[in-house]
């Protein structure tokens, strides 16, 4: 094999007080015998953002530093493989950086979602799956994987007013052969911050025709959307369904903190709808929120699917 190898290094800093974060950004191309080219990149990023206490009402600056690494070859779909993205948060409240948490999800691309969370995206190519990871930030525990053509799609993000309960839920369209082979359509799952509390899976008879329409809607283009079963009468005449955003959550008002201590997470639904389908067609799947949990027994599901409860 010829190799010609061509290398570009840039160093960066990041100063806090006293403190230096420091990373590196490299590319090296190399020619094959097959006259095809190889390209590694790895490409190093800061994301600096703050974290409210409302203990005193303070912020602690954090510092994400951002590795990504991936390869391609020329002769080859143009999507990256190999793909991945490091992160390392550090506290830099003190004189000196303090890291909090590592983390390493498969993708070519990755950034904070509400100066809460991280979404790693990895791009399918052809007829693969899109797939995202997404984790706490303070934590870096690994809330849940949602495939979906576009990163934000495949989730909903939910919270009760007045109170500290967020919610989350994401569609999970990415499954075994085997899987396949018994009727799998994917997987809902929902929970909070720290982790998933409760799973359904969705099925249908397998290899069927509405098996293969609703795998590949789930896959790709299927919206979890909040709604509140439990609201005022009128209070909203134009209220709708929404997946809300991880910046800007579906609003809970029947849980709303400041009219009566919330005693129990329930009285709202999960509506599944597939986004190729008209807008004002109904979900194709509605699951109620009762105990905190997805109630798969009282679910209701158009003809031909099932919905069943799983561990998480």
């Amino acid at each position: 094999m010829i190799r010609l190898v061509v290398a570009v290094l840039t160093l960066f800093s990041v100063s806090a007080l006293a403190a230096d974060l420091q990373g590196r950004s490299s590319s090296k191309v190399e020619k094959r015998a097959d006259g095809y080219q190889t390209v590694q990149v790895e490409n190093t990023s800061f994301v600096p953002y703050a974290v409210f206490n409302g203990a005193d009402s303070s912020y602690a600056l954090r510092i994400a530093t951002l590795l990504t690494r991936f390869k391609f070859a020329t002769g080859q779909e143009p999507a990256p493989f190999d793909a991945t993205v490091t992160v390392n948060i550090d506290d830099m409240s003190g004189p000196v950086p303090k890291r909090l948490v590592a983390f390493s999800d498969p993708g070519a691309e990755g950034r904070i979602l509400a100066d809460r969370y991280f979404i790693t995206t990895q791009t399918g190519c052809c007829d693969e799956l899109t797939v995202h990871h997404v984790r706490f930030l303070e934590t870096g525990k690994l809330l849940f994987r949602s495939t979906g053509r576009e990163a934000g799609r495949g989730m909903a993000w939910m919270e009760a007013p007045n109170t500290p309960i967020r919610r989350w839920a994401a569609v999970d369209g990415k499954m075994t052969e085997a899987e396949w082979k018994r009727g799998l359509i994917g997987r809902l799952r929902y929970g909070e911050d720290r982790g998933v509390l409760s799973s359904i899976e969705i099925s249908a008879e397998p290899d069927s025709e509405i098996h293969q329409d609703y795998a590949m809607a789930f896959g790709q283009a299927t919206e979890p959307r909040w709604f509140d079963r439990n609201r005022e009468a009128g209070a909203d005449p134009d209220y709708r369904a929404s997946a809300g955003e991880a910046g800007s959550p579906h609003i809970i008002w029947s849980l709303d903190g400041a009219k009566a201590p919330v005693k129990a997470v329930g009285g709202f639904e999960l509506r599944l709808r597939a986004l190729y389908e008209a807008a004002d067609a109904p979900p194709f799947a509605s699951i109620p929120i009762e105990g905190d949990a997805l109630a798969a027994e009282k679910a209701t599901v158009i003809t031909g699917l099932k919905i069943t409860r799983v561990p998480n």
